[in-house]
């Protein structure tokens, strides 16, 4: 992260507040109205990526269900990156979900 916070700053002249941090007390803070640009989790220990969509052996939603509202709604994943137009369908199905953009 220090490297791209670097390259940011020398390609927009802009600085970058950096904080790190448990995975559970920025997951905490962000339920609780933080709002930051990117949340960013790494395990060094268990390194991995969970397909939820599209994938070969990807659970499918019930049927009449949007498949991101359906994984944010069984809690599949606190955080899931997608473009906007799908988090829009999920929230609409889910009020509940925050969009950062």
């Amino acid at each position: 992260m220090d490297e791209v916070t670097a390259s940011h700053v020398k390609n927009y002249s802009k600085k970058v507040p950096t904080e790190f941090g448990s995975s559970g007390l920025s997951r905490k803070a962000i339920a609780e109205g933080g709002t930051p640009d990117v949340f960013a989790f790494a395990d060094i220990d268990r390194p991995k990526a969970l397909q939820l969509t599209g994938g070969p052996v990807s659970i499918k939603a019930p049927e009449g269900r949007s498949q991101y509202g359906w994984v944010m709604a069984e809690k599949k994943a606190a955080i899931f990156l997608t473009h906007c137009t799908n988090a829009v369908l999920a929230q609409k199905e889910l009020q509940s979900l925050k969009i950062f953009l």
